[in-house]
């Protein structure tokens, strides 16, 4: 396994400027790029499933050739001057195309070739779609990120795979229960064996994904039933025994099972 990862991400006080300042230049195409800038970054510490669903349900919904020109022109935007100004990153493309297209021949996606994951990927089947894991339509990101070696494999590639050789997924994600989904996730022993070394680490990263994408659940347009705030989920992944983390992980899901969320369609979030 690599390097542990640090405990917490790098905060940083500047705002940045608003994406849609942008909208002038990208003209009609506006709305479809910006799904692509609200997906999540390959960080595992920050990142949130729901994020990841309501970019690929956007763009599933636009249809194939729209999708594929939108990423393609996020691709050229991130690649160039506003790269840093807007905060851009072009390998939010890669964990979309992951959930978006489906290979026509039924074959596995190409691996990500951007350095060496923190997490060792398995060398089967397990989780096709590493560094993402799918249960029941929820995606989890295994890993908190790459060490780059080299120079990065570019999102192009893949982009002109799944033009090639792809086609979109048969129908947009609609996600069940994170809880239940990272509690399944979390008793497969192939992931315990992916970081025996920082398992609980590791399992306080999957546990803090699945949170994340509850929070703001509401019911309407009433204030958010259910809102945990970074520094709260941030202790899941504090040193600790298994146990205590475990309790506090229990604290989360009697919350959240008072609430009872279930996804809507209509909204693209848990209500």
């Amino acid at each position: 396994m690599g390097l542990l990862p640090t405990q917490q991400l790098p905060s940083t006080s500047l705002a940045m400027p608003d994406f849609s300042d942008l909208q002038p230049e990208i003209g009609p195409l506006y709305s479809t790029i910006e799904l692509v800038q609200r997906s999540p970054r390959i960080q595992g510490l920050s990142f949130n499933p729901v994020a990841l669903i309501r970019s690929v349900n956007g763009l599933w919904q636009v249809g194939r050739e729209q999708a594929l020109t939108a990423l393609q022109r996020y691709f050229e935007l991130a690649t160039g001057d506003y790269r840093q100004q807007y905060d851009l990153d072009e390998q939010r493309i890669f964990l979309i195309l992951r959930l978006l297209f489906v290979q026509v021949d039924g074959s596995k996606m190409p691996p990500l070739l951007i350095g060496l994951p923190d997490v060792a990927p398995p060398d089967d089947d397990r989780f096709p779609l590493f560094p993402l894991a799918i249960v029941t339509q929820v995606p989890f990101l295994l890993v908190q990120g790459y060490m780059l070696g080299g120079l990065p494999q570019s999102p192009l590639e893949q982009l002109e795979n799944c033009r090639q050789y792809g086609q979109l997924r048969s129908q947009p994600l609609i996600p069940e229960s994170p809880i239940a989904a990272v509690e399944s996730l979390l008793a497969l022993a192939p992931y315990s064996q992916l970081a025996p070394e920082a398992l609980t680490w590791y399992q306080g990263m999957l546990y803090q994904q699945a949170l994340r994408s509850l929070r703001d659940t509401r019911k309407g347009s009433l204030a958010p039933l259910y809102s945990p705030s970074e520094a709260e989920l941030a202790t899941l992944t504090q040193p600790r025994s298994e146990d205590d983390q475990v309790a506090e992980w229990q604290q989360h899901v009697a919350a959240v099972a008072a609430i009872a969320p279930r996804w809507s369609v209509e909204t693209q979030q848990f209500e």
